[in-house]
């Protein structure tokens, strides 16, 4: 599994990590988990992607990532998230993600840098890094 997911529910956010190479197959198989997810959106409406150990498999082109900004956008309480996406190699994806989304409302903004996605959510930095090392693509969600 690719991408895993966490969703803190005591400190109301949400984390997201991508491993490896990504097909499109399997963007939609977590995007499916975790709009189904009942604990999905966090209550503080607050998300982090982490990119930098993942890559993007070409099948995901454009018309999947507006599939994917138009699946998020779906959900009411969508125009109130804050996204974060720390891109590393899928940065130019990223941004044109964040575009196709914006429309729905949803606040996205690529970063280079966790700390200062982490500073921009009002998250510790520390804090997530811990999170997201404890994430393993074979461990559920």
């Amino acid at each position: 599994m690719p991408i895993v997911y966490h969703i803190d529910r005591e400190r109301g956010y949400s984390l997201a990590r991508w491993f490896d190479v990504t097909t499109a197959e399997e963007f939609r198989a977590h995007i499916g988990r975790m709009i189904s997810d009942p604990d999905w959106p966090p209550r503080k409406l607050t998300h982090l992607v982490d990119l930098r150990s993942g890559s993007l498999d070409r099948s995901i082109d454009a018309g999947v990532l507006k599939e994917a900004a138009n699946a998020y956008g779906d959900a009411p309480e969508m125009s109130r998230l804050r996204c974060a996406i720390v891109a590393g190699v899928a940065f130019y994806e990223a941004v044109q993600f964040e575009r196709y989304i914006s429309p729905h409302g949803t606040t996205v903004i690529v970063f280079n840098m966790m700390d200062t996605a982490c500073a921009w959510l009002g998250l510790s930095a520390p804090e997530v890094e811990r999170a997201l090392s404890r994430m393993a693509p074979d461990g559920a969600r």
